[in-house]
């Protein structure tokens, strides 16, 4: 026979209550039935801070505190609150049982009593609140953007910009505006987010002049802001500073006198003392250079005495030369006669050996000294171009030149003298 199922699955059995645990039992059977079992209940506590108005466009800290049905808290668990809008925000776990939510109160939220679902949840166990929370409106302030000084003069005009807020400094969306100072109203001029007047002011606004800005929006939202501009008469800075220069240029004139009275005694005294000074140099000077001519002829005079001994002892060399050439060739024909007398006491066999050799010796060693001297004539003949360039260029001095110039010359004569004797 057929029958009417009750429920084929769990989900055939919501009851739309959160804290009940829907079941199908004998499920698609015709004795299949629905049950609502109560789960172990999360009692959420509201704590201090929500039994005060909320105003629109502020951030309020929304706290709770929850405990199991034996009165333990309960942490781990994941909380959540839906405001009279529908949104859903997540609390944070402070610990101990505690959660807490920054709560921005929407500019739009619905005014009066609104409900505020909160809702907790552990694998074990679930819990729900309504609480009912008043809601004030918003209050829209005005932000100053220009001037940045709140500071006029009589008979200046200044430029007012400033921008609509709400406490959270989220922008007014099409508010109505009205601007007034001391009383005057200000046309404003809109370019969506920032609203712009002019204002001149004048002698009765001397004093303090405030400036009132009210607002509101379609939402019930509104708000005053005052600001609070000084007015004063400008300070005669010009005949300050006349004056002023009036005193400096006097000042200046007495001391620029008194001084140049000063100055021209001291420029007679400096002056005096400039020509005695250079006197005394100049006095100096003569004498420095007398002792140094002085000193520059006895040092000419040694010069020649010592340019006169050596061309002396050069004569001497020179002498002591021609003698020795002279008795160079007697001895070397008693040289060469002992040679001779000492050969022919030899085998005639024997002496063609040896003759050829022993010349051939002496021949090869008078050579070798030979090419020694002529290099180092050669190297002393470079010295002395070297010497005499750099003389030349003055980095020498003409002593130490003098000195080297007859040092090299004596060398190559006395190496001269020992090739011709070769």
């Amino acid at each position: 026979m057929p029958c009417s199922v009750a429920c084929s699955s769990d989900a055939d059995c919501g009851d739309s209550n959160p804290i009940t645990l829907d079941v199908c039992s004998n499920a698609g059977e015709c004795d299949a039935s629905c049950s609502h079992e109560e789960q172990n209940l999360i009692s959420i506590e509201p704590q201090p801070g929500l039994d005060r108005p909320l105003l629109r466009g502020e951030t309020v800290p929304l706290l709770v505190t929850l405990r199991d049905p034996d009165g333990a808290l309960v942490g781990n668990a994941l909380v959540s609150v839906t405001d009279a809008l529908g949104n859903e925000f997540d609390l944070n776990s402070l610990g101990d049982g505690n959660y807490s939510l920054s709560y921005p109160v929407p500019v739009d939220l619905p005014l009066g009593e609104q409900r505020f679902a909160f809702f907790a949840s552990t694998p074990d166990m679930i819990g729900s609140k309504n609480v009912l929370l008043d809601v004030n409106s918003g209050i829209i302030r005005a932000v100053l953007l220009r001037p940045e000084s709140l500071f006029a003069l009589p008979g200046e005009k200044l430029e007012f910009k400033f921008k609509l807020v709400y406490d959270n400094n989220s922008a007014v969306q099409n508010p109505d505006v009205n601007a007034s100072l001391n009383g005057i109203s200000i046309a404003l001029q809109s370019d969506g987010n920032s609203f712009t007047g002019s204002y001149l002011f004048s002698d009765a606004d001397l004093g303090t002049a405030v400036l009132s800005i009210f607002a509101s929006d379609s939402l019930g939202n509104s708000g005053l802001s005052e600001f609070a501009f000084t007015v004063q008469q400008p300070f005669p800075w010009f005949l300050v500073l006349l004056l002023a220069v009036l005193a400096v240029g006097i000042a200046l004139f007495l001391y620029w006198f008194v001084r140049h009275r000063r100055m021209l005694s001291l420029e007679g005294k400096r002056g005096k003392l400039a020509l005695s000074k250079k006197k005394t140099q100049l006095q100096k000077a003569v004498a420095a250079n007398a002792t140094e001519k002085d000193l520059l002829g006895k040092k000419l005079l040694k010069d020649d005495k010592k340019l006169k001994v050596a061309s002396k002892e050069l004569g001497v060399e020179r002498k002591r030369q021609a003698l020795a050439s002279r008795k160079l060739p007697s001895e070397m024909r008693y040289a060469a006669h002992k040679a001779l007398v000492s050969l022919s006491l030899l085998p005639k066999r024997a002496r063609k050996l040896f003759s050829k050799p022993a010349k051939l010796a002496l021949d090869m060693d008078r050579d070798r000294k030979l090419k020694k001297l002529d290099l180092d004539i050669s190297d002393l003949r470079n010295r002395i171009q070297n010497l005499e360039a750099e003389f030349c260029k003055q980095t020498i001095k003409e002593d130490y030149f003098r000195e080297r110039l007859f040092e090299y010359r004596e060398k190559i004569h006395l190496l001269e003298l020992e090739k011709r004797k070769l």
